[in-house]
């Protein structure tokens, strides 16, 4: 900083009389010289621009951060809240299994396994086998289990045909094998934390002939289903 000292021992002159400036270093501004600097700073267009900038700047980084850790969340749910269904052929021969309303149906050949998610909010669901079938494109006709002729079904199966049922919601979830509708597979019907129902015959006593049976299984907490053809 500076100071003014009065001269002493100048020559006679007209600049005698003029103070001396001396520069006594500080680290430390006075409070009215360190308020003058920080006005200056933040007069300066070019200061106001950066500090609008880097505040621009941790907003948007805050918000994309809200954003992702909000989509990661729902992620998270939505997988925990899906439920899974592995259709495997265990049969010689070929089967065309079909799902309604979700999935619709394709080809599955012997030793192949189908994994199906059904989203959440399903609440009721049916998955059967089909034989016999010949497709061109997704137009055709099957033997048993036919559903208008489409490879993707929308409709329901047509007699006779092993069914296998469920009910989706809360924390328990209900499933069962009917033969009400005829028998025309060999079917295995489990949960991860359920029973086994077995059908391997058109007289299976695990699945419904008549409904007001109690065939109905229930399994709590269970996220995947496993059904086999010709077990």
């Amino acid at each position: 900083m500076w100071q003014i000292f009065p001269s002493q021992h100048w020559p006679a002159c007209k600049l005698s009389s003029l103070p001396i400036l001396k520069y006594i270093p500080s680290s430390d501004p006075s409070p009215k010289l360190q308020s003058t600097i920080n006005e200056h700073v933040l007069a300066n267009p070019l200061n106001q621009q950066y500090h609008s900038n880097q505040a621009s700047q941790e907003t948007t980084m805050a918000a994309s951060s809200s954003a992702l850790i909000i989509l990661l969340a729902a992620a998270l749910t939505a997988g925990a809240s899906a439920r899974s269904f592995s259709i495997t052929n265990r049969c010689s021969f070929t089967v065309w299994p079909a799902a309604t309303p979700v999935g619709g149906g394709r080809q599955l050949n012997g030793g192949e396994t189908w994994n199906l998610d059904i989203p959440d909010g399903t609440s009721s669901a049916r998955i059967w086998g089909r034989t016999d079938c010949s497709f061109n494109g997704n137009s055709g006709r099957c033997g048993t289990g036919d559903c208008g002729g489409a490879l993707s079904c929308t409709l329901s199966g047509q007699p006779p045909l092993t069914l296998a049922e469920f009910t989706l919601g809360g924390g328990t979830d209900f499933y069962d094998i009917s033969v009400i509708d005829g028998y025309n597979l060999p079917m295995d019907f489990s949960c991860s934390t359920g029973v086994n129902i077995q059908c391997r015959d058109r007289n299976c006593p695990d699945a419904y002939h008549t409904p007001p049976e109690p065939k109905t299984k229930a399994c709590s907490g269970n996220r995947r289903f496993n059904i086999v053809f010709c077990p």
